[in-house]
């Protein structure tokens, strides 16, 4: 959490980018890193959704193209910034991947009878 906090200050600080368009996208990338950190500690149906990653994923594609397709030419057509949209996209599919092989729900609100109940 230090490191993400301490990178993120230095990201921020270099960057010129009082919309956050950019900053948006390293937020999206590091959550990569983030989300497969608590799928590694709760694996499973604690506090978390199939679809909530799924929603995160889409929200990197659609960000990705948007910012690529929208946004104008210049730093937004770059290799860095397409490298950064592709890899935030290919980390949130990982990440679907994993919840599915960790038998995450597909949602959280399903009705679940307890043991005490039956």
């Amino acid at each position: 959490m230090a490191a993400g906090v301490v990178s993120w200050a230095l990201v921020k600080g270099a960057l010129a980018d009082d919309l956050y368009l950019l900053s948006f996208m390293a937020t999206l990338l590091w959550g990569g890193p983030s989300a497969n950190a608590m799928l590694g500690r709760r694996p499973g149906e604690r506090g978390q959704s199939l679809l909530e990653w799924i929603a995160y994923s889409l929200m990197a594609v659609l960000y990705s193209a948007a910012s690529i397709l929208f946004f104008g030419g210049g730093f937004f057509h770059s290799w860095q910034h397409v490298g950064i949209c592709i890899a935030s996209c290919a980390w949130s599919f990982v990440i679907i991947d994993d919840a599915k092989r960790g038998r995450v729900p597909l949602t959280s609100w399903q009705s679940r009878r307890s043991p005490v109940s039956r």
